[in-house]
């Protein structure tokens, strides 16, 4: 973390003493990012090495467009690296998990369920379920992750996350994260342990049961009714002859990078 804090120091100095030129490089970067064009691989090569963070964001998401290998060579390196911004970091875990799934992607990104930075253990928890979630080591991290984790919006991307991995054994992490302080982390893990269930039939009798027994109030007015809406649609679907698809249980799903989430 101190080398972290002196990196921000420094670059906050140059950015200082090069203001025009920063500027000119970030409008440049951002506008082919928004554009959606490949860059050139020396200009890229370039950006990702600025020494300004918001040019780094920017390589980033330039390179999430690039779909060879050195382009998740560069972004694991990054993900691992955290000497650098968080918010570089958290948009490296969020563009390999949107890439095609690769042993070193996977592995960089159960590193990131560790990473000091709240938003970057949020993207990389969800994005490693995404591209690798029927691992053994996956499961492992996230169960691992389930009891340290303090961060709301962290909990809600685990829950997600355990409900994808289609694992028996997520009925435990989930049941406990069911049980929390926080409404959204306990809707986040009803709709969960109902996806899961939709994949092992053998616990949904268990997962009726503990949503029934889930604590359906709220502190505020919005999360009350936001709460009841969405459990009484989620009591409705499990509440048929034959237990729902997982595509039609995953739209109950919040984002947790919604910013309204952070409660």
């Amino acid at each position: 973390m101190r080398s972290l804090f002196w990196r921000c120091i420094r670059e906050f100095l140059w950015r200082a003493a090069h203001a025009r030129a920063a500027a000119r490089v970030l409008a440049e970067a951002e506008a082919a990012a928004a554009a959606g064009t490949p860059c050139p691989p020396g200009r890229l090569a370039e950006l990702r090495a600025y020494p300004w963070w918001e040019v780094r964001n920017a390589a980033v998401k330039l390179t999430a467009l690039d779909r060879t290998g050195p382009a998740d060579e560069f972004l694991c390196g990054l993900l691992r690296d955290r000497t650098d911004v968080g918010i570089v970091r958290r948009n490296a875990a969020a563009a390999l998990g949107a890439r095609p799934a690769s042993p070193s992607a996977a592995g960089a990104l159960r590193r990131g369920a560790a990473d000091p930075y709240w938003e970057v253990r949020r993207e990389a928890v969800w994005a490693v379920a995404r591209i690798d979630p029927r691992s053994e080591a996956t499961f492992d991290t996230l169960c691992a992750a389930v009891p340290r984790e303090r961060t709301n919006q962290v909990r809600m991307a685990l829950a997600r996350a355990l409900g994808a991995t289609g694992n028996p054994g997520a009925m435990q992490p989930l049941e406990l994260l069911s049980a929390g302080a926080s409404w959204l982390v306990r809707l986040q893990s009803a709709v969960a342990l109902a996806e899961l269930a939709a994949a092992v039939p053998a616990h949904r009798e268990r997962v009726r049961a503990v949503l029934a027994r889930m604590e359906r109030s709220s502190a505020g007015l919005t999360g009350r009714m936001v709460l009841a809406d969405r459990m009484a649609v989620l009591d409705a679907l499990l509440g048929g002859g034959e237990w729902p698809p997982a595509d039609a249980i995953e739209s109950l799903y919040f984002a947790p990078g919604i910013p309204w989430t952070r409660q």
